[in-house]
């Protein structure tokens, strides 16, 4: 898997506000996504929606990625910094998808979109099948994205649907993330 093309400046970020205020079908998506978010498994799911409908709004698909860069991972993990304000906007653009079915896109998806799906898959693809009840889910405002927190050690991942891949929270994104998706449970473990 590879990232070619992240929005971290005032430039590719006001291009990104423009293009996603509109749908964007999935058969134009590449070429309008390619220089503003390139990422292969973005680019994966745009074709799996292609192929089951060239029309299809893919801006949902698009969150998925969004999510994951600007809520997820941190600073350190990018090669260069985020210009003022534009990590801020990503994660405004990421939201207000609530409610759309992935699998309606892509037509076909690794991990059933439900908490108890996503609870499944986690405990299937971390080798942790003998914990699943100890693990609480909570689905995000990303449509086919969940957040996966092990009670037990206080871990915790972010789940997408359409291929399974888990991300685990950056420590230090951590707080705000178990504060955002499980209020009541309580502060995260110190790193």
């Amino acid at each position: 898997m590879g990232t070619w093309a992240i929005p971290q400046t005032d430039e590719a970020v006001n291009r990104l506000e423009q293009l996603m205020a509109s749908p964007v079908s999935a058969s134009g998506a590449a070429d309008a996504l390619y220089p503003l978010v390139g990422d292969d498994t973005l680019f994966d799911m745009i074709g799996m929606a292609a192929e089951s409908d060239p029309g299809a709004d893919v801006r949902p698909l698009v969150a998925i990625t969004l999510d994951e860069w600007a809520n997820w991972m941190s600073d350190a993990r990018f090669a260069r910094p985020w210009e003022d304000g534009c990590r801020e906007r990503v994660r405004a653009l990421a939201q207000g998808y609530r409610g759309t079915t992935i699998e309606d896109l892509v037509m076909r998806v690794m991990v059933p979109d439900t908490a108890e799906g996503a609870r499944a898959a986690y405990a299937l693809l971390t080798g942790k099948l003998e914990a699943a009840p100890q693990f609480d889910v909570a689905a995000t405002d990303v449509p086919g994205v969940y957040a996966v927190r092990e009670t037990g050690s206080g871990s915790l991942s972010r789940l997408e649907v359409v291929f399974g891949v888990i991300a685990e929270a950056d420590p230090s994104m951590a707080e705000a993330l178990l504060e955002a998706h499980f209020p009541d449970a309580g502060s995260a473990p110190a790193p």
